[in-house]
């Protein structure tokens, strides 16, 4: 299942299907944001700036896999495929040219969304 704007799963660390849960957790954060910037909200930027912070110039090519997570609007309106990977969350941003997010897995588990 691909999630594009449900609240994650929450899983532990020790489960199988954790990267692919900490990916729907990326996703719902990048909505949570999104729908903060439509409302107006002054501190929405923070997020943005905070996910900044694990742009990377060049990432692994894209998982012969479907993505964990889909957020629509991330890239400018052409979307970001999220991918929980063993080295990480992996945010491939349409059109990027091979750029995009690595986020720790252990950062994305501490996102802090809960369902």
């Amino acid at each position: 299942m691909v999630a594009t704007c449900g609240r994650p799963v929450t899983k532990t660390a020790g489960d199988a299907g954790n990267a692919s849960a900490v990916a729907q957790g990326m996703a719902a954060a990048y909505l949570h944001y999104v729908e903060q910037v439509w409302a107006g909200d002054p501190d929405a930027a923070s997020f943005a700036r905070w996910l900044s912070s694990w742009w990377t110039a060049t990432l692994p090519p894209l998982p012969a896999r479907g993505p964990d997570a889909i957020s629509p609007h991330g890239a400018g309106g052409r979307g970001i495929r999220w991918y929980g990977t063993p080295v990480g969350i992996l945010g491939y941003a349409s059109g990027a040219h091979g750029g995009g997010y690595r986020v720790p897995l252990i950062v994305g588990t501490r996102l802090g969304v809960r369902r």
